[in-house]
């Protein structure tokens, strides 16, 4: 009787069929040694962590970390929760630290509006004109923008919009750095010229087209940059400048001890120094050049011609006036 043949397919079946017979099924104790789950490692009610209990442990990092009230009821109410439940208050607070992120990152697209940002260079450049301010090299970006909130101004982001008052104030400093820059320039095109012009002059051109009431304190202001330029040339002619004008009102104010009357009465002597140079400067009159010896040839037979006239005054009895000790 001929052995029917088998395909490949039936040879396959037939080998596994054999080897089912011959190899022993599992037993339990194999099964137990299998990896178990992620899922069973923590289960959804588990409230321990090996063999100790997770609220001995709580209890442990609440007392190393020295929480307070409200922390350590976050802790407790934390240990109560599931395994799910825990996994999903993570993830909301992932989301909600991507949204502050966010807030921070993507305001760089953020522009400044036109018409807020001219009040705002406004309100920068009257502060920096003010009478009373202390600081030249201070914070004065960040002062402007608390200003304009106090006043009021519109479209001016809130306080949590953290990002756009960033930007609005790095566009205030490179403002402000402008604003130092045109000052320091009058004032130095102001002692070049052969007549420099007076301290209301100086300030109307610092002023120019902006609507700032020009007022004395702010003449007295005015005197004050222009007295520490010309009593500090080699920091004038540096970036130093502005931080030597803020160290001598300090010294002023310290020297006035809280006295606003004495810190008024320096300005205003500063001022009125200021004006009597300018006084005494317009009176010095133009002499022609000429050579060193003929302008002592000329001195000489002018004092030849005063001495001859006192010595005929004296002959004819006439006394000779004495010299004004002012002159």
């Amino acid at each position: 009787m001929n052995t029917p043949t088998l395909t490949p397919a039936q040879r396959i079946a037939q080998r596994a069929q054999l080897s089912a017979v011959t190899t022993p099924a599992p037993t339990e104790t194999e099964d137990e040694e299998l990896p178990a789950s992620p899922l069973s490692i923590f289960p959804p009610n588990s409230n321990t962590i090996g063999r100790r209990p997770l609220s001995t442990l709580a209890q442990q990092l609440k007392e190393e970390h020295d929480l307070d009230f409200n922390s350590c009821a976050e802790v407790d109410k934390y240990c109560g929760m599931t395994l799910e439940e825990r996994l999903l208050v993570h993830f909301v607070i992932g989301l909600k630290q991507r949204e502050i992120l966010k807030k921070k990152t993507g305001t760089e697209q953020y522009t400044i509006p036109s018409a807020l940002l001219t009040t705002l260079r406004g309100n920068a450049f009257s502060l920096f004109m003010s009478s009373k301010l202390t600081s030249y090299t201070g914070k004065l970006a960040k002062a402007t923008i608390e200003a304009s909130r106090e006043i009021g101004v519109p479209e001016l982001p809130a306080v949590h919009e953290l990002g756009k008052l960033g930007i609005i104030e790095k566009q205030l400093k490179k403002h402000i750095t402008d604003i130092r820059y045109q000052t320091k320039e009058k004032i130095s095109k102001s002692l070049k010229v052969k007549k420099k012009p007076d301290v209301a002059m100086l300030t109307a051109k610092l002023i120019g087209d902006k609507s700032v009431p020009i007022t004395a304190a702010m003449y007295r202001r005015v005197a004050v940059l222009r007295f520490v330029a010309v009593s500090h040339p080699e920091q004038f002619k540096s970036d130093e400048y502005w931080a030597k004008v803020d160290e001598v009102i300090h010294s002023w104010r310290e020297a006035a001890n809280g006295n606003a009357g004495v810190l008024l009465n320096i300005f205003d002597q500063t001022y009125k120094e200021d004006q009597i140079l300018e006084k005494h400067a317009a009176k010095i009159k133009y002499n022609h050049p000429t050579k060193p010896g003929k302008r002592r040839r000329v001195e000489e037979s002018e004092d030849e011609v005063e001495d001859d006239e006192q010595a005929n005054q004296s002959v004819r009895g006439t006394p000779v006036p004495e010299e004004n000790e002012e002159n």
